[in-house]
């Protein structure tokens, strides 16, 4: 293992390099409040998207699936207990249910409109990329993600 010191690849000593293992372990092991925290902010985003359905001046005339949609909602993380019960919480209910909203026509749309209009992944992760190449403080910063596209890059080039 290695990091940049003033532009210049330096060999991790054993020290930095238990420290990082450390890291790596402890990461690893959070995996699962990771997992919660992610399905809470989706679960949180779908709360924010449906409130317009229970205020008192919304169009909908009877609200009750609504008002019983956004209390499953609030309960969806009650109970888990790993890291396959979140991303089967994830990948189910929560996903068809912004998608369904996604597709209301009586939604904001601004969610859709700034899904067209946004560059590939691709493409935002190789104008990250670029920026990062420019600036020896963000390669230093950034070294994992920067080198992990650059060997990417130097593997398959455009014109290769």
């Amino acid at each position: 293992m290695h990091k940049i010191v003033n532009g210049i690849r330096v060999e991790l000593t054993s020290k930095e390099i238990a420290e990082r293992q450390a890291e790596i372990d402890a990461y690893n092991n959070d995996a699962f409040n990771r997992q919660l925290e992610k399905l809470r902010e989706e679960r949180n985003d779908l709360l924010t998207e449906s409130d317009w359905t229970v205020l008192p001046d919304s169009p909908i005339a009877d609200k009750t699936a609504w008002q019983t949609y956004r209390t499953k909602l609030r309960d969806l993380t009650n109970g888990l207990t790993t890291v396959e019960e979140v991303e089967a919480a994830i990948n189910s209910d929560l996903k068809a249910k912004m998608n369904e909203m996604a597709n209301d026509p009586k939604q904001s749309n601004y969610a859709q409109q700034r899904r067209n209009a946004y560059p590939e992944i691709g493409d935002q992760l190789d104008m990250i990329w670029h920026s990062i190449d420019q600036d020896p403080q963000l390669k230093s910063k950034y070294f994992d993600f920067y080198e992990a596209i650059k060997a990417v890059k130097v593997k398959y080039p455009k014109n290769g």
